[in-house]
């Protein structure tokens, strides 16, 4: 089955969470589960290292599936959103890109 990874804002985690849910019973992988962390008591030390485990995450994944229900997320992740371009590049894939994007 499919390493996946989905990308979010945290405030849609409740979403995520269920897509992980449903992911999960069809056989597949979840890469990165960032769905339980939350800011509160973390350092900058920290948010790097995330910051890094969800980039590797989108690297590794055979599927990537973007939850994006406001701009802010794009606009507040600029690394992130440049590494979701990258793996839409059909040549990645060989022409098979699998992508959801929800939101208003």
């Amino acid at each position: 089955m499919s390493k996946v990874y989905v990308a979010g804002e945290y405030t849609d985690r409740v979403q995520v969470k269920e897509i992980y849910r449903e992911l999960r019973e069809c056989g597949h992988t979840i890469i990165c589960d960032w769905t339980d962390r939350t800011n509160e008591g973390i350092t900058e030390e920290d948010k790097s290292a995330w910051a890094v485990e969800y980039m590797e995450g989108v690297r590794e994944c055979d599927v990537l599936i973007a939850i994006v229900s406001s701009p802010k997320f794009i606009k507040d992740h600029p690394k992130l959103a440049q590494l979701i371009t990258n793996f839409m590049n059909p040549e990645r894939h060989q022409g098979e890109v699998m992508g959801a994007i929800g939101g208003a």
